[in-house]
């Protein structure tokens, strides 16, 4: 029984681990998700406590939600909330409660789970997924403004469409969304 207990609990920390280190060329499909589903999902168990743990500079909140125009704006929000390896997880949770905090309406936040940005996504002629997390806020549909980790250093960039990289990694996610939100 000892025997079968150790086998178990090592091939459970071997499939924990696997899925950090993707490895195979499986193709996987992107999900996309409701705040509802996400807060319902047992692999986003985390995610509550870390969205309520992180308090926004309330002024630039009250600035998002002045630029915020419900009903042409969008945010998605391309992530793999399931794995902490990138070290980048908490953007996610972040955006999110600055988003919900500014007033923007959960149907406005779109969700799409991804193990990598290589992952066949829902809207491929719309965005260009060059990392993970990767967020875009669009105006009737169309992207504005792109927020990616990318590279191995996983570099937090932003810019608009068809215009330089711009690091952004010692800017606050408010700052960085409210950049977007005033296009």
């Amino acid at each position: 029984m000892k025997s079968f207990l150790m086998t178990a609990f090592a091939v459970i920390l071997f499939a924990g681990a696997a899925g950090c280190n993707q490895t195979n060329n499986a193709t996987y499909e992107a999900e996309q998700l409701t705040l509802t589903q996400i807060r319902s999902t047992p692999g986003f168990s985390w995610f509550d406590g870390t969205v309520a743990s992180y308090t926004p500079d309330a002024a630039t909140i009250a600035k998002i939600a002045a630029e915020y125009q419900a009903k042409k704006q969008k945010v998605y929000l391309y992530v793999n909330p399931s794995c902490s390896c990138t070290g980048t997880k908490m953007r996610f949770p972040q955006t999110v409660r600055i988003l919900l905090d500014a007033g923007v309406k959960e149907q406005d936040i779109i969700v799409v789970s991804m193990h990598n940005e290589s992952d066949k996504q829902p809207f491929p002629d719309r965005f260009a997924v060059r990392g993970l997390p990767s967020f875009f806020i669009t105006k009737s549909d169309a992207p504005i403004y792109a927020i990616q980790t990318i590279g191995t250093e996983k570099v937090l960039i932003a810019n608009q469409p068809n215009q330089p990289d711009k690091p952004v990694e010692a800017q606050l996610m408010e700052e960085i969304l409210l950049e977007g939100f005033k296009l």
